[in-house]
């Protein structure tokens, strides 16, 4: 009986205490995405008049007034595979200029949630992958 009472602990009542004490340092963990989180999140209506799709489709915002890293971003999408068809390239009708600095990521439900520098495809693709890891095609 002693026996049982201890495993108990070890399983339930520990871990819960573990949880508690952590949440209340602030503790929130190392974020893994290379993208900067946009706080508070913006509806991608904003930036264009696109209607939404029904499908569960990614959408990166690019803007194109420069368009040097186009093809570099549509190369860097490529490397998805047979994921790319999950991820929808869009160029904004209006941004301003510190805007035109970066990519913008939106989920599904087309809400803005990170951004990339311009320069750097390849994290926005790293971001992504990990996103569409678990999705089947």
């Amino acid at each position: 009986m002693h026996t049982t009472l201890k495993q108990l602990w070890m399983v339930f009542v520990i871990p819960i205490m573990i949880g508690i004490g952590l949440a209340a340092s602030g503790y929130i963990g190392t974020p893994r995405n290379k993208g900067i989180w946009i706080n508070p999140q913006v509806p991608l209506s904003y930036y264009t008049t696109t209607q939404p799709n029904s499908n569960y489709q990614w959408t990166v915002l690019y803007p194109c007034q420069s368009c040097e890293q186009s093809n570099a971003l549509r190369n860097a999408i490529s490397t998805l595979g047979v994921k790319q068809s999950l991820v929808k390239i869009l160029i904004p009708e209006a941004l301003n200029e510190t805007d035109e600095q970066y990519f913008y990521l939106a989920d599904p439900h087309q809400m803005l949630i990170l951004k990339y520098p311009i320069h750097d495809p390849l994290a926005l693709v790293s971001d992504l992958k990990r996103l569409l890891k678990s999705v089947s095609q």
